[in-house]
């Protein structure tokens, strides 16, 4: 629709007022109280949060060159991994400190923040009118091998990293303990990782670099298979969960990164609209796949079944690493 022609910070900014809104009125909802109403507002500040991604990653393609795409996935990445910190480490303890409205409150303030910081960057001009072409998305080249490493790459690894609070906290660890070195501390590491991987990536090397991370990422889950299994002493188990958050944080850059090369330029928030469903889609149905194997087999065995398949999807991306190279040098 022509209304969406690139208007990309007047929709990033009227999404991110949408979710402080939100957050706003659930500060005001107890955790007891109307659960349908509380259900309703949480379904939508999701719905929220994953529209925001789409036209601010659109306008950070159209705003950063090519050879920048690097250092802006790390960025992403990076950003990502901070609002962990807050969300998974400081939030949970100022909810068990303060209770329920506060972080509601601060998040509410953050959305809002991030409305007025969107407003001062620059927008690319709107340009001509073009049809926007989601058939033309999957006939790119490199495509046929992109979108099954775009659905399965990340999934395996981050249904581990979900499960990893529950299975710390079944070892004996403590609650505060578990939030301050998984959510916490995992955090920045993953932070850490993807700064550091941006000094050496470059669209002439991404392609190797995603199998080897993937590797990377097979090796940590079937090490917390083991420490599990064999009922390793918390610290062991620590000690592996920072592997995990350094394997996160290298594939998150990189998979941002190749998202924004894989978004046409006429086409730029439908294409990464795409891209972020097939991930979005892959990232919350392998946890329930994963679930029912820890349901019914234990800890170890879904755990050795996650790095089995992030193994398989790393042969997958080797497989694919010329056809998916050429596609980041004609981009």
């Amino acid at each position: 629709s022509r209304v969406f022609r690139q208007r990309y910070k007047s929709w990033g900014c009227l999404l991110w007022l949408g979710l402080a809104i939100l957050f706003a009125l659930l500060s005001q909802i107890g955790l007891q109280q109307n659960k349908s109403l509380l259900f309703a507002l949480l379904l939508g500040s999701s719905l929220l949060l994953a529209w925001c991604d789409v036209p601010v990653n659109a306008l950070a393609i159209a705003l950063f060159h090519n050879s920048e795409q690097v250092r802006a996935g790390s960025v992403r990445a990076v950003a990502l991994f901070t609002g962990a910190v807050g969300g998974s480490g400081i939030m949970l303890l100022l909810w068990q400190h303060s209770g329920w409205a506060l972080p509601c409150l601060l998040m509410s303030g953050t959305a809002l923040l991030s409305a007025v910081l969107l407003r001062l960057l620059p927008e690319p001009p709107a340009g001509e009118y073009q049809r926007i072409e989601i058939v033309g998305f999957f006939h790119q080249p490199g495509g046929k091998g992109w979108y099954p490493l775009c659905l399965l790459a990340f999934p395996f690894l981050g249904s581990g990293w979900l499960w990893l609070k529950p299975l710390l906290l079944d070892a004996g660890m403590p609650v505060q303990q578990v939030i301050m070195w998984v959510g916490v501390g995992g955090s920045v590491t993953g932070a850490v990782v993807s700064m550091l991987g941006a000094r050496w990536l470059n669209r002439h090397n991404a392609s190797v670099a995603l199998p080897g991370w993937l590797l990377f990422a097979a090796l940590s889950l079937l090490l917390l298979a083991a420490g599990v299994s064999l009922k390793l002493s918390a610290t062991i188990l620590l000690v592996i969960s920072t592997l995990m958050a350094a394997a996160i944080g290298g594939l998150s850059a990189l998979m941002f990164m190749l998202m924004m090369a894989f978004s046409r330029e006429e086409n730029r928030a439908v294409d990464y609209g795409i891209q972020a469903s097939l991930f979005t889609l892959s990232r919350l149905s392998v946890p329930l796949f994963s679930g029912l194997l820890l349901d019914r087999f234990g800890s170890g065995v879904m755990l050795t079944t996650l790095s089995l398949c992030t193994l398989a999807v790393a042969w997958y991306a080797w497989r694919q690493r010329r056809a998916i190279a050429a596609r980041l040098v004609l981009s």
